[in-house]
């Protein structure tokens, strides 16, 4: 073996090295967590901070490791043809483009990247330096094949070829994944997907409803009014004036039980306006994450929401808000409110006016969701059949069986539903 096929061979060798570098970082680069790196260059990893730098201009940097991955298979190629030419003669450019591809495949694409991608961050921080050497040194070759390709490409970029998601919309579909792949449980991929859907859920969903609100009538004696607030049981009870509807105070039950405390449990000394506050009214356009800032804002738990005519709808308190993103914290109120029952053959026995939302959540279920329209289940059958149905009417809607149990008057009090195949709405 002479000094030239040395060099040859010590060539096709570093050729093979500097393919594998490219082929690694490609993968590395692209499968590494943003949220990962981010978090290390917060720590102040110099590494880091680079990589964020050289993504910034990404089509740049997936340029640089492609033209790079290119010339060095090329060289490779040529070298070794030439090299088996010289021995082999013609035959010799079979044997090279075998062996080659053979090299290539095993030691410069499927070793490295399949290692890069077990070791997506730890690659991506190793690379980056010679990454941004060749980066600087392919510039010129790179702006040029930039430019050229954004001429290709710009006759593909018609108006209403977008299918790009939002950055909320990306990270629910990295939170469904883990979950999906066991790394995160039910319970975490709640929590997380209600902080991201509070910009989305209206506080229609999730407020109590007026039919359902505890009140008091403020005209009584403050006796009657006592008593009645200690069997309601809540901490803020609402004070109506004339009719129901006309909210004109909230009672503060914890000042309440102070007064009378300090008083010695004489009622006659209890002053209304010493216990009570006036009404905090919100609309309900207000999405959750709204009310939320209000809440804080306003450093209040309580509020009376009302529509577009200022008539009276419903309470929303902070509890709920919080109960959307870590599930129910009252235990008694657990207990007290209606439930979902699990029946025989995969039926469950559920309340008209249980939120969809909630249902979906708690049966991993995919029952639609229309803000508009309807937020129970009683307004989502009544939405699809167009008409109140009767007692014991059966019938089928988007994938799911559906019975109605009890009815009272117009209201859809219980219902039987079983989902019977993977719900897709129609596009």
């Amino acid at each position: 073996m002479n000094e030239i096929t040395i060099i040859y061979l010590v060539s096709i060798f570093v050729l093979i090295l500097l393919s594998a570098f490219f082929s690694g970082s490609e993968t590395g680069i692209t499968a590494s967590s943003k949220g990962k790196i981010h978090r290390l260059s917060i720590d102040g990893n110099k590494r880091a901070k680079r990589l964020e730098k050289l993504l910034q201009d990404k089509e740049s940097l997936v340029a640089t490791i492609l033209l790079g991955n290119n010339i060095v298979n090329i060289l490779g190629s040529a070298l070794a043809t030439s090299l088996f030419i010289n021995y082999f003669g013609q035959a010799g450019v079979f044997y090279a483009t075998v062996l080659m591809t053979i090299l290539l495949l095993i030691f410069s694409e499927i070793t490295p990247k399949t290692y890069a991608l077990k070791n997506a961050e730890k690659v991506a921080l190793i690379v980056v330096w010679p990454l941004t050497f060749f980066t600087k040194i392919f510039y010129p070759i790179t702006r040029v094949i930039n430019f050229v390709m954004k001429l290709l490409t710009r006759s593909s970029d018609q108006p209403g070829t977008d299918i790009s998601i939002s950055d909320f919309d990306e990270i629910r579909g990295t939170i469904a994944l883990k979950h999906k792949e066991g790394a995160m449980v039910k319970y975490d991929k709640d929590m997380l997907s209600g902080i991201l859907d509070l910009n989305d859920v209206p506080i229609n969903d999730v407020i109590i409803h007026r039919r359902n609100i505890e009140s008091i009538n403020l005209e009584q004696n403050i006796k009657d009014i006592i008593y009645q607030s200690f069997k309601i049981n809540h901490t803020k009870i609402p004070l109506w004036k004339d009719n129901r509807d006309n909210i004109v105070s909230i009672l503060n039950v914890k000042k309440l039980i102070k007064y009378l405390h300090k008083n010695n449990n004489n009622f006659s000394k209890i002053k209304l306006n010493a216990i009570t506050s006036k009404p905090w009214f919100v609309p309900t356009t207000n999405s959750l994450r709204d009310q939320l800032s209000a809440f804080r804002k306003k450093e209040e738990k309580f509020a009376i929401v009302v529509d577009e005519y200022g008539a009276l709808v419903g309470i929303i308190t902070l509890e709920d808000i919080l109960e959307e993103i870590v599930g129910n914290i009252n235990e008694r109120e657990i207990r007290r409110k209606s439930k979902i029952s699990a029946l025989k053959n995969n039926y469950y026995q559920i309340p008209g006016d249980f939120p969809i939302r909630d249902i979906n959540r708690k049966l991993n279920w995919n029952l639609p969701e229309n803000d508009d329209k309807f937020s129970t289940l009683a307004g989502f059958i009544i939405e699809k059949i167009q008409r109140i149905p009767e007692v014991k009417e059966e019938f089928k809607i988007d994938g799911f069986l559906v019975k109605i149990i009890k009815k009272q008057h117009n209201q859809i009090i219980s219902l039987k539903v079983k989902k019977t195949k993977v719900y897709s709405p129609s596009t």
